[in-house]
């Protein structure tokens, strides 16, 4: 009963969100002067974050540089992230996954909150939403079989952008940074809560002040259902847990990986030798929900039995430095500003929606539905009406006398392509691939593709080929 007047009460409070007015501030906190980027890895726990901001702040909405027509944008608008696309003085914190992709528009940064999350989780979920274009809906086991060679590929590349990202902030000049472990939010809640008010309200004490009763307020939810949407792993447990993602990984994929992250693993606490992922689910059961008792924003707890805070966990913000030594001028970091650190050509990023886009058979959720059944339709179609247009092209090569047949072919083919375009939209817009051509090292385009049409295809007697003669436009 308590936990369902809990609920209600969160339930009023998120009716109540709403953006800053004309020169409100948020507990003496203005956003033009003291605006804070919340960047994070993809999947990294940000939604869960800001919705417990959002409930410190009273309810003030937390913005995003995500472009708000995207699907995935619209999903969390639905689910009450009403301020998707704002980074504007109406919001006081701004997500943002720059550098792994570049935001709607640029912004000077001063002050910003790193958060992050054990890779293995990570990328298992990442991989789970390219495929499901959702972001709490989970892949059947069978789906990692068909999958196994993409999901390996895209692992070993995933973990190369996810060692950038982190150290691209870390690195970067001019702006005061708190580090933020997933793990840590979940696991010891007040303590992580506290240290992220802490930083909101300037480095100083938030005892006797607003932001201690909005800590308070945030703690008294549950963490299961506290953020947007309820979690992939959290959906059947109805408790977040981490480290379960372990299971995908071959024993090669993870040296692998080990030998590429190893120093940033380490840094994280994510290491084998730091026994992260040696507690159990029931230690953490018993932990409680959040760490309910009080402590110290300067409690060291690299004793803490069940999950040891790491180094980059527990130190300071690091003081933006005032003059840059190059230029002898005071460096400012723009947001979205710069290269993206996955190259263009990456076939992991947003070209993933390509790639699921080209399948003839649906990937299959946990409970067993199929789903992206629609964008399956428009596969089998393009495929049908290329396997058509190259029998008549066939057909047309053997008369060679016909050349004004010919040329009215290739007038009709050009404008079955144009129709295809406009069918698949952003599909045929921004990538053109050679489907046929097996050059070029694994990790490419082209070859994720082959590989992709391998596993759709051993599903099927279907297989997915759009385009006339040996290349093609997708």
């Amino acid at each position: 009963a308590i936990l369902q007047i809990i609920q209600i009460l969160s339930l009023i409070m998120d009716l109540r969100r709403r953006f800053l007015g004309p020169g409100e501030s948020i507990y003496g906190r203005n956003a033009r002067e003291h605006k804070v980027v919340l960047a994070s890895y993809p999947r990294s726990g940000n939604s869960l974050l800001r919705s417990l901001i959002e409930v410190m702040c009273g309810g003030i909405v937390t913005g995003s540089d995500t472009e708000p027509t995207r699907t995935l944008s619209r999903a969390l608008r639905d689910f009450g992230m009403v301020g998707e696309g704002v980074m504007d003085e109406r919001v006081l914190v701004v997500k943002s996954h720059f550098p792994e992709r570049r935001g709607l528009a640029q912004m000077p940064v001063k002050r910003a909150m790193l958060l992050v999350r054990n890779p293995w989780d990570v990328i298992d979920s990442y991989f789970n939403m390219t495929l499901t274009n959702s972001h709490n809906t989970t892949m059947h086991d069978s789906q990692y079989q068909r999958f196994a060679d993409l999901f390996e590929s895209l692992a070993f590349a995933e973990i190369k952008t996810w060692c950038q990202f982190n150290r691209w902030w870390l690195e970067a000049r001019g702006v005061e940074l708190l580090v933020i472990r997933y793990e840590d939010l979940i696991i010891h809640t007040r303590h992580t809560l506290r240290r992220v008010a802490w930083f909101l309200n300037g480095c100083q004490s938030i005892e006797d002040t607003p932001w201690a009763d909005g800590l308070d307020r945030a703690m008294s939810l549950d963490l299961s259902s506290a953020g947007p949407y309820i979690p992939r792993n959290g959906g059947k447990s109805q408790r977040r847990v981490f480290g379960s993602s372990l299971k995908r990984f071959s024993p090669d994929l993870k040296n692998r990986i080990n030998f590429i992250a190893n120093s940033m693993l380490r840094n994280f606490g994510y290491d084998e030798s730091s026994g992260f992922f040696s507690f159990s689910a029931a230690a953490i059961a018993n932990y409680g929900q959040g760490e309910r008792e009080e402590k110290s924003f300067s409690t060291q707890e690299k004793e803490d039995p069940i999950l040891p805070l790491a180094k980059r966990a527990l130190r300071l913000p690091v003081p933006p430095p005032q003059i840059d030594t190059s230029t002898g001028q005071i460096h400012t970091l723009i947001l979205n500003q710069g290269p993206e650190i996955r190259h263009k050509d990456s076939p992991y990023g947003r070209f993933m929606t390509t790639l699921r886009k080209s399948l003839t058979n649906p990937v299959i959720a946990d409970d067993g539905q199929p789903l992206n059944l629609h964008e399956v339709a428009i596969a089998r179609d393009c495929r049908a009406a290329e396997n058509a247009a190259n029998a008549a092209l066939r057909e047309l090569q053997v008369n060679s006398s016909a050349p004004q047949q010919q040329t009215q072919f290739v007038e009709s083919m050009i404008e079955r392509k144009e129709k295809s375009k406009k069918k698949h939209r952003k599909v045929g817009a921004r990538n053109r691939v050679s489907m046929n051509s097996n050059d070029g090292p694994i990790r490419t385009k082209t070859e994720q593709l082959r590989l992709l049409r391998q596993a759709d295809a051993a599903s099927t007697t279907h297989s997915f080929s759009c385009g006339v003669g040996s290349s093609s436009s997708l």
